[in-house]
């Protein structure tokens, strides 16, 4: 399920000059959401914007585990009455809890590509104006770092040069000089450097608020949110195998051939980068107010969510 999918009065923004009356029927005539075992997916997975996306409410109920799942994006809900059987908000779930990692590389001597670093989690604000009925699970961890990719193989050094021919003396049966050896191989080339790792992601912030004389009790929700692991560094490509020896130079009739020469010695491996950081832990925010004021830290909270 998607916001596209609920009516278009649920994700429509609270105007700036709304009176706590217009307020109050704005939450009533978005109506409600039941998720029933299913999940409400707010926003795409982007590595290049981090979306944003509002839904006002009546009644928001999350039953039999159900789950709203941001990707990353920034979320603020507005609802008179939130209730929770098992339900939760995550930021980041199966399949996409990890970066893409970097190619390997595909030709001789090529260097590994970097992995992506983890998407951060992003803000969920929820102005739950009656509370919580039930636990809501809130978990925005940071998504972690993708893999480097593996530098290739380094070229073969290049073959050493041929050796002398061998050259007859000025009578029969003379010979002026043997056939010379050949020359010792290249060195090989360096192989491809590993890719660096994806960093992982910032957790995410929660600010959770509700109107009355206390906040929402800690007993009614729980919140983790940490930062994303990063990926694992890629291998290095090891060195290109040492050149072939060189002929040998040619016998002639009353002289020998010369040896071939020896290989050449094998190349470098790759570099390897220094391993990429972890994300920084989120962290979160529970408070009361009066409806006045939720209604402006609401509004506040809608003009500064999505900003980086």
């Amino acid at each position: 399920m998607t916001p596209e999918m609920l009516d278009p009065v649920v994700t429509e923004p609270i105007p700036i000059d709304i009176t706590t009356d217009e307020f109050d029927a704005r939450l009533k005539e978005g109506g409600s959401i039941v998720l029933n075992g299913n999940d409400l997916v707010v926003g795409p997975l982007s590595y290049n914007e981090r979306g944003l996306v509002f839904l006002a409410l009546d009644r928001v109920e999350l039953r039999d585990g159900a789950r709203i799942i941001t990707n990353g994006n920034d979320l603020v809900i507005f609802a008179n009455t939130l209730v929770s059987e098992n339900g939760g908000v995550v930021s980041f779930v199966e399949g996409n809890t990890k970066a893409p990692s970097g190619p390997d590389a595909s030709s001789l001597g090529e260097d590994g590509l970097d992995g992506t670093d983890g998407l951060s989690s992003g803000a969920v604000s929820i102005f739950a104006l009656n509370g919580i009925e039930g636990v809501l699970n809130v978990t925005l961890n940071g998504q972690n770092g993708g893999n480097g990719g593996d530098g290739a193989q380094g070229r073969q050094g290049r073959k050493g040069s041929r050796g002398q021919d061998a050259k007859n003396g000025h009578i029969p049966g003379d010979c002026a000089r043997g056939g010379g050896n050949g020359q010792r191989g290249g060195k090989g080339y360096e192989g491809g450097s590993a890719g660096s790792a994806g960093s992982g992601g910032d957790g995410g912030f929660f600010q959770l608020v509700n109107v009355g004389a206390q906040p929402i009790p800690t007993a009614s929700y729980t919140f983790k949110a940490d930062g994303g692991l990063p990926g694992a560094v890629g291998n290095p490509g090891p060195g290109g195998r040492g050149g072939d020896g060189g002929d040998g130079g040619r016998g002639s009739t009353w002289c020998s051939g010369g040896s071939g020469g020896p290989r050449g010695p094998s190349g470098r491996e790759g570099g390897t980068p220094n391993p990429s950081s972890a994300g920084i832990a989120g962290n979160s925010s529970v408070r009361n107010l009066d409806m006045e004021v939720l209604i402006r830290t609401a509004i506040a909270v809608q003009s500064s969510a999505g900003e980086e």
